[in-house]
């Protein structure tokens, strides 16, 4: 579906006919960001299919369903963006999922809000979490950890990490580069002039690329290691550094060594590299098929500790286990 050129006409009947929004309430919009927040949900940017992806992706998920299609409410339930079944050992793990996109310290949520949502989990007999995006870093928290204030409910993002269930649940762990990993490219300049130069010049150069390689503190990988830990460079390398020699340069690419990631920054990384545009369609990545989960993703781990590119692979269990995962083992797998 196309935007028309003039979609502020529309923007009343689609707030009033699929949000149920009071006329006074679209009066206060700003019309600006509105129309610029329908553009990123045609082109599929939101979070919410971002969310999707990453959960898809990782391995241990079985099914998402999402509620889009919610055609009539009076406002006593709140249907949840999407109902979530999970694989964890030999059981299957199903809960509700509201996806949350809010760079503020604390997402506030109104009693009427949080009271609809938890009465449509209820009435299914299902767990109720928040998926909550945070300046890129994802958490995954049970409601009931939102703490009741005077007239609405707060969840801070430092109870929210504490109690995070990305990894517990989908396999997100943290992942630690360590010191001296990098991609090294060596080329050749094709130039005489260029390669009889003691400095090279700024400007356009003509030059191969000779050799490419990942290397640790312990020397070159080998190309099977290499294939396996390559996407560690692709999500997370620094500004790169150049070094002549002779008719030849060294160009290195640096791991980040200094900040921890998520191993579903992979994906990320996968799919930018694998488009033109700057920010990740993640609807059409979801309807096109993602890229294949490393199917031995533990190995490949472990193989990358082994060989000095990774420094930690961190495994996160909350600080409280919320009741539905008791006696349920959450080591990743």
């Amino acid at each position: 579906m196309a935007l028309p050129k003039d979609p502020m006409k529309f923007v009343f009947p689609m707030m009033h006919d699929l949000y149920e929004v009071a006329r006074e309430d679209v009066n206060k919009l700003d019309p600006n960001a509105l129309v610029e927040r329908l553009k990123g949900i045609h082109k599929g940017l939101s979070a919410e299919h971002e969310f999707a992806a990453i959960a898809s992706w990782l391995g241990s998920t079985r099914l998402i369903v999402s509620s889009d299609d919610v055609l009539h409410t009076d406002g006593r339930y709140r249907v949840p963006d999407f109902l979530v079944v999970v694989q964890k050992g030999d059981r299957d793990v199903s809960f509700l999922v509201e996806v949350k996109s809010d760079a503020d310290n604390k997402l506030v949520w109104t009693e009427k809000y949080l009271a609809a949502m938890k009465r449509f989990a209820d009435m299914l007999g299902m767990p109720l979490l928040v998926a909550w995006k945070w300046h890129g870093m994802w958490s995954l928290v049970d409601v009931e950890l939102f703490e009741k204030k005077t007239v609405a409910h707060h969840l801070t993002f430092d109870v929210a990490m504490k109690n995070n269930l990305m990894s517990a649940l989908f396999g997100n762990v943290f992942l630690k580069i360590k010191k001296a990993f990098r991609l090294e490219l060596m080329l050749k300049l094709l130039d005489p002039e260029d390669a009889a130069s003691e400095v090279l010049e700024d400007g356009e150069h003509a030059m191969q690329v000779t050799d490419m390689g990942l290397y640790t503190y312990n020397g070159r990988l080998p190309k099977d290691l290499t294939s396996e830990l390559f996407p560690l460079i692709m999500a997370r390398s620094i500004e790169p550094e150049t070094e002549c020699e002779g008719k030849f340069l060294r160009h290195i690419f640096p791991g980040d060594h200094e900040n921890i990631f998520n191993v579903s920054e992979l994906l990320i990384a996968n799919l930018s590299w694998s488009q033109d545009d700057d920010e990740v369609d993640w609807l059409a990545a979801l309807r096109n098929g993602l890229p294949v989960p490393i199917a031995d993703l533990r190995g490949v781990l472990n193989r990358g500790i082994e060989a000095g590119a990774l420094q930690y692979v961190l495994e996160q269990q909350p600080q409280v286990v919320p009741a539905f995962l008791e006696g349920i083992d959450l080591k990743v797998r």
